[in-house]
């Protein structure tokens, strides 16, 4: 029984949550895990807590320079950026007349 339960546990917590954290930030599921240990290795469990949606926000931050936009290609799981610079609605200024 004891077996059972830690084999489920462990296909839970190492396949599918990562799998389904990654599917729906654009994270590749690799990541989602080298991210839970990097952050959790920095500040322990808050760090494991947060650990997806700071890699989150740093794969954004980095889609938005085109320095950095190829790690946040890396970083996402299916090499395509969502936060794409053309399809943002374009600010004009416009002037009284």
């Amino acid at each position: 029984m004891i077996v059972g339960l830690a084999t489920v546990q462990f296909v839970i917590g190492n396949v599918v949550e990562p799998r389904l954290m990654g599917g729906s930030l654009n994270l590749s599921p690799l990541v989602v895990l080298l991210s839970l240990v990097l952050w959790g290795s920095l500040w322990g469990i808050v760090g494991m807590i947060l650990s997806v949606p700071i890699t989150a926000i740093v794969m954004i931050i980095f889609s938005r320079f085109p320095g950095t936009r190829p790690i946040a290609m890396l970083l996402s799981g299916d090499g395509q950026l969502k936060t794409d610079s053309n399809s943002l609605p374009e600010k004009r200024l416009t002037l009284p007349c």
